[in-house]
C-alpha cells in the first residue's frame, strides 16, 4: 500500500500532508507520522481525520476508527440486530402457537358444553313429556263420557 505522511497539532488535527513518494522521506523526528494511505481519505476533508496514536492508523475523528473498522462495526451491529429480530420472531411464533392451542382448547370446551347443554335440554324435554303423560293418565277421562252422550242424542235417544 502507498504511504502518506502527516503532521498533527497537539489536538490531533492534521496540519500538513506529504503524499507518496515524498512521504517516504519525511523525518519522524520533525513530527511527521507515516501511515498507510486510505482510499477514502480526502485532503479537502482532512479536518474529519486524525492519526490514532496507538497504531498510527488514519481514522475518522468522530469514531476513532478506520473506514474498514467502521464497516465491520456496522456489520457486527446489523448482525446482532438481526439475531435479536430472529429471537423476537421466534418468541412471537411461540406466543402465537400457545395462543392458538388455548383457543382450540376453549373451542373444544365450548363444543363439549354445548353437547352437555343439548343433552340436558333433551332430558328436560323428555321428563316434561313423561310428566305430562303421567298427569294425563291420572286425570279422569271426561272426553269419553261426552262422546257417549252425543252418540245417544244423535240416535234420537232410541
Amino acid at each position: 500500500m502507498v504511504k502518506v505522511a502527516f503532521k498533527q497539532d497537539d489536538d490531533g488535527n492534521i496540519t500538513d500532508i506529504a503524499e507518496y513518494p515524498s512521504s517516504l522521506y519525511q523525518d519522524k523526528n520533525k513530527g511527521w507520522i507515516v501511515v498507510e494511505d486510505d482510499p477514502t481519505f480526502s485532503i479537502s476533508e482532512k479536518f474529519n481525520w486524525t492519526i490514532r496514536p496507538t497504531d498510527n492508523a488514519l481514522v475518522h475523528k468522530s469514531t476513532n476508527m478506520t473506514p474498514d473498522e467502521e464497516y465491520n462495526d456496522v456489520l457486527t451491529k446489523l448482525t446482532l440486530q438481526n439475531l435479536q429480530l430472529t429471537k423476537i420472531i421466534e418468541d412471537l411464533k411461540t406466543a402465537l402457537t400457545t395462543s392458538t392451542k388455548q383457543n382450540l382448547s376453549l373451542m373444544a370446551d365450548n363444543a363439549d358444553q354445548k353437547n352437555i347443554s343439548d343433552e340436558l335440554q333433551s332430558a328436560v324435554t323428555q321428563l316434561t313429556k313423561e310428566v305430562i303423560g303421567i298427569k294425563a293418565a291420572q286425570e279422569p277421562d271426561t272426553t269419553s263420557a261426552d262422546t257417549d252422550t252425543s252418540t245417544a242424542t244423535e240416535n234420537g235417544g232410541n
